[in-house]
């Protein structure tokens, strides 16, 4: 029969958890601590508080720094536990023995605490050498003797809290990129610079731009001159060892990772003393495209495992860099589009510029209307026709600016009724329509309007232009020249009858009472001042004045006999059969410088007609009594009928 005894643990070695077990199991004899009991009491009481605590602690004790840790402690020596346990510090963190050295020197021999907050050190714990965060404070123990024998360290592990507020960070401003750029290349640029400020996680990044066969690199993070070994043009067709996983990750579309191994030693380090180990190819493809635009080549950390956290901070990185090209992506395009619509209202406006200089410099009145029959745009010749200035701004004026508007026939025409609004409303076109317009000041004219209606590409009316002027004038014209024309058929056939009568008088032997009343009724007929009645004496080839009015008396005296050989109007009709009209006797060369014009010019004359017994042709007569027609002004003042 066999009892077990349970060891008496000392107190201040009880409890602890593992390194509690681990301590009390241990071997201290074999090393210059010696046997626990005999250890130092303040050595003792640290060790209580360390084995009792959560915070992770680790003790030196004397001039080697004989190592001992807690539990929450372990997972700061990481690979080296447990072994660490009794080891001098200079053995356990021979990693970061220069970093903490000189801390560890100034508590053993200068007997003073120190402090540090969120220390970088690059620790070898797993095999690899990793960025790590420490606040922590060593604190001298004395020994028996009151000098310092010792010392003891409280830790706070602040690598993922340091690591996460730089990501945050980075993230950050990585979602403000599109907020100052003006393009991708600002992107692509700002970005760079960016990771540049973080070339902790980002030893080095550089953008390439695809164009084509090409990737041309456009952006880097950091110093341009540590971009040299890296290759500046890439031709994607036919990649060579250097570009091979750049091309691929563009071809495919495919993050890509690779291993420098030491391959490119001259490669940028960013923040580390050495150059990172692993690079990595994201190919950036926009929204709506099936090839990449852009490939961001980054080196990685080569103190920081690739692990599932630094991966998700790539990601979120990638994807807020996207984010911010597709932002500005469609920002550009936004812009080429408001770009050619300027252009286009350039143009456009331009056009119309040009449009409105030729409208105002027409002679004629134009103004144009939309589908809605409001008034967009007139020119000054219609202002002025209009009679006043018409505001556009006036929503109750459509179709037409006329203060009011009728038929040639009469007929008043309302706004909704004038070729404008038909033309705007069945698309129908109109070519000289004449109208009678008044002005606000009472004042009509005539017009003659034309009216084209304006489509759209799809065929819908959009417009239409009015082209109109004023045609008084012709309108006075064509009504003076009908006027002219019934009266001079109706002088036409009171000559006629004047001629037959004049005929049968001078075949009569007593009708010497009677030629002055056929003279005052030729006078009558035509509108004249003065006239004559003659006859002709063949025997003598003489013309006898038989009766007149209104010459003077010496010049009846004078054309009592009028040779027919003479250059008198009367002698040169009757010998050639037709009708003399002499218009200005003070222009008629024939006239000029005889005794005729004398006497006529006594008489007052300033136009002449001679007819001779025979002249009724119709054509004849219309042929010759058209220029009278064209100075009748004239002949209604001066005329004389010989």
């Amino acid at each position: 029969m066999s009892f077990a005894t349970k060891r008496k643990v000392p107190v201040f070695l009880s409890g602890g958890g593992e390194m509690g077990e681990r301590i009390r199991d241990f071997d201290w004899e074999s090393t210059p601590l010696g046997n626990p009991k005999s250890w130092d009491q303040s050595l003792k009481t640290c060790v209580r508080i360390m084995l009792s605590s959560r915070q992770p602690i680790w003790i030196g004790w004397g001039k080697d720094l004989i190592k001992l840790y807690n539990d929450p402690y372990k997972s700061i020596v990481g690979g080296k536990h447990p072994e660490a346990l009794g080891q001098p510090a200079s053995v356990v963190w021979k990693d970061i023995w220069h970093d903490i050295h000189p801390l560890l020197k100034k508590v053993m021999e200068e007997d003073e605490g120190t402090y540090s907050e969120s220390q970088l050190l690059i620790m070898d714990r797993n095999g690899y050498s990793e960025e790590t965060y420490y606040t922590f404070s060593y604190t001298p123990i004395p020994g028996a003797d009151g000098a310092t024998a010792g010392m003891f360290c409280a830790n706070t592990d602040d690598t993922s809290r340091v690591i996460n507020d730089r990501a945050l960070e980075t993230l950050g401003k990585l979602g403000k990129i599109s907020l100052n750029g003006k393009n991708l290349t600002d992107i692509y640029t700002k970005t760079a610079e960016i990771l540049a400020e973080n070339n902790k996680d980002f030893p080095f990044a550089c953008f390439y731009k695809i164009e084509g066969h090409e990737a041309k690199m456009v952006a880097t993070a950091g110093n341009e001159a540590h971009y040299n070994y890296l290759p500046q043009i890439i031709n994607i067709k036919e990649p060579d060892n250097n570009t091979w996983n750049i091309c691929k990750a563009i071809v495919n579309n495919e993050v890509v990772l690779s291993f420098n191994k030491g391959r490119r030693p001259k490669l940028p380090m960013g923040f580390w003393d050495i150059v990172p180990e692993q690079i990595l190819h994201i190919p950036f493809c926009l929204s709506n495209e099936n090839y990449p635009n852009a490939v961001l080549t980054i080196g990685l950390n080569p103190y920081r495992q690739f692990d599932s956290v630094y991966q998700s901070f790539i990601e979120l990185a990638t994807d807020q860099i996207l984010l911010e090209m597709n932002n500005m992506h469609s920002v550009e395009e936004e812009r080429k589009r408001v770009e050619v619509l300027a252009e286009t209202r350039k143009k456009i406006e331009e056009s119309e510029k040009k449009y409105r200089e030729l409208v105002t410099s027409l002679p004629v009145a134009v103004y144009t209307c939309n589908a809605a029959g409001r008034i967009l745009f007139y020119n000054e010749v219609a202002r002025k026709l209009w009679g006043y200035t018409p505001d556009l701004e006036d929503k109750s004026l459509q179709f037409c600016a006329c203060y009011k508007l009728w038929d040639i026939d009469g007929t008043f025409i309302p706004p909704n009724r004038t070729p404008m609004a038909i033309a705007l409303k069945n698309g129908q076109a109109f070519r000289n329509v004449e109208a009678l317009v008044q002005r606000p000041d009472g004042e009509k004219f005539y017009a003659a309007v034309n009216i084209d209606p304006l489509f759209d590409e799809e065929g819908k009316i959009k417009g239409a232009i009015n082209i109109f002027q004023d045609i008084s004038n012709i309108k006075q014209a064509e009504i003076a020249l009908r006027e002219s024309e019934e009266r001079l058929s109706d002088e036409l056939e009171g000559t006629k009858k004047l001629q037959g009568l004049s005929t049968l008088l001078i075949q009569e032997e007593n009708v010497t009472d009677l030629y002055g009343q056929v003279v005052n009724a030729a006078v009558e007929l035509m509108r004249s001042d003065m006239g004559s009645i003659q006859m002709y004496h063949p025997e003598k080839n003489q013309l006898q004045l038989l009766a007149y009015k209104g010459f003077h008396p010496d010049a009846a005296a004078f054309w009592e006999w009028v040779n027919t050989d003479s250059k008198s109007s009367c002698g040169m009709a009757l010998m050639n059969h037709q009708r003399i009209i002499i218009p200005d006797i003070n222009e008629d060369e024939v006239m000029a410088g005889t005794e005729d014009l004398h006497f006529s010019l006594l008489s007052g004359m300033r136009a002449v007609q001679s007819t001779p017994p025979d002249f009724t042709g119709r054509k004849c007569c219309w042929n010759d009594l058209y220029p009278l027609v064209q100075t009748t002004s004239t002949l209604r003042k001066r005329a004389a009928v010989v």
